[in-house]
């Protein structure tokens, strides 16, 4: 693919930033995802969401759904599709979309390995990089029996994004009787209390480049995130530890045959660096990797999958957070977030349920304590603001 030439489908449950990188790479975008934001690409913009005014994700979304709204609206645009969240990283959703389109990133089988839990393991143990105790089930029963091996409190979350089964944390055997049912394979995984960290790594394939080391936001109260959700990111984290994450993720990467830009996640305890995931597509730590790298990451993806791979860094001492604020309880838009940094910006009168994202909060300062500080702020002023009980 030719970068910066042509048009593009962009498709995710909320990808906007790479639709706007994509914009400013120069290809005529094309966006599928599940929101109808107000600051969207007018006129190429196909939402999922049905109710402009009630998005409802546990009625409306699916990954399955969105893939196939995709593939409808789509097909006979464009052959060439870009995936980011809760589709990049399932291998059954890439599969489909390869059926149509020219996947621009890694194919089904790279995604597969990326998602194969004992394959990474064993690329983690020959690196040299340690990872939580994992085991693969399939049923409830498995289940069962996995946490007899792993003493809760254990993470259980999904073999693929985008299955419909969401990560959370497991106190004890009692809370599986609330829990719904799965029908996709899952991990239990031992619970590591650390620093949840992200490595951003771009690859041709042959050679890799780490990009940044990023501290991930997890189950902030501050978002009104629920324990163990992911609500932002904050680039770049500053450790001692950094080349040797750096280098963790060329080799995990590498080893893996990706293609493209990828994100490795990991938690940070002590001295000791775990490996939890790989994100075998452009993450989501986008916004803030371009502007700490006076980078492109869309064309420089682009220009990696065709073995171009030449980046040009224009590095500067900022530090750039994301936050995702989320809805303590049904809370209705009274009036149009208009303010600075805000972005995925509901309609006024928009009716926004407990624990669904509101906006998205982005954030430049001098350094990492002051990043948090200003998005903590903001999403207080677009609470008292902007929304109100319905």
């Amino acid at each position: 693919m030719t970068e910066g030439r042509g048009n593009l489908g962009v498709i995710g449950l909320n990808a906007l930033q790479v639709a706007k990188s994509a914009e400013s790479a120069g290809f005529d975008v094309f966006l599928v995802d599940y929101y109808t934001d107000l600051d969207v690409i007018e006129g190429k913009h196909f939402p999922l969401q049905k109710n402009p005014l009630k998005p409802d994700l546990g009625r409306d979304y699916s990954a399955t759904k969105l893939v196939d709204y995709a593939v409808k609206e789509l097909s006979g645009l464009l052959d060439d599709v870009l995936l980011t969240s809760a589709v990049g990283c399932n291998p059954p959703l890439v599969r489909e979309l390869e059926d149509g389109f020219n996947v621009v990133g890694n194919a089904s089988g790279a995604v597969s390995r990326a998602r194969n839990w004992r394959m990474l393991e064993e690329i983690a143990s020959t690196a040299g990089c340690m990872t939580p105790e994992t085991i693969p089930v399939e049923s409830r029963a498995g289940l069962i029996d996995a946490l007899e091996e792993i003493t809760p409190p254990a993470v259980l979350k999904p073999c693929f994004e985008g299955c419909g089964f969401h990560q959370r944390i497991i106190h004890g055997k009692e809370d599986l009787q609330s829990m719904e049912e799965f029908h996709n394979e899952v991990l239990v995984q031992e619970k590591i209390d650390g620093v949840p960290l992200s490595c951003s790594v771009l690859s041709d394939g042959s050679d890799t480049v780490a990009l940044t080391v990023n501290r991930q936001l997890v189950g902030l109260k501050e978002f009104n995130a629920k324990e163990f959700t992911y609500c932002g990111n904050i680039i770049p984290y500053e450790t001692p530890y950094q080349e040797e994450i750096k280098n963790f993720s060329r080799e995990i990467v590498s080893s893996l045959g990706l293609v493209g830009c990828n994100g490795v996640d990991y938690i940070l305890k002590g001295s000791e660096i775990y490996l939890l995931e790989v994100n075998s597509r452009i993450p989501d730590t986008l916004w803030g990797v371009e502007r700490r790298l006076g980078i492109n990451l869309v064309k420089e993806h682009v220009s990696a999958i065709d073995g171009r791979m030449t980046p040009v860094f224009r590095e500067n001492n900022g530090f750039y957070g994301k936050a995702v604020l989320f809805a303590d309880r049904e809370l209705k838009v009274k009036s149009t977030i208009n303010l600075e940094g805000v972005r995925n910006i509901p309609p006024e009168g928009t009716v926004i349920q407990r624990t669904e994202p509101v906006c998205t909060i982005y954030s430049r300062e001098r350094n990492e304590s002051s990043v948090l500080k200003e998005l903590i702020n903001k999403a207080k002023e677009v609470l008292e603001r902007h929304l109100s009980p319905p």
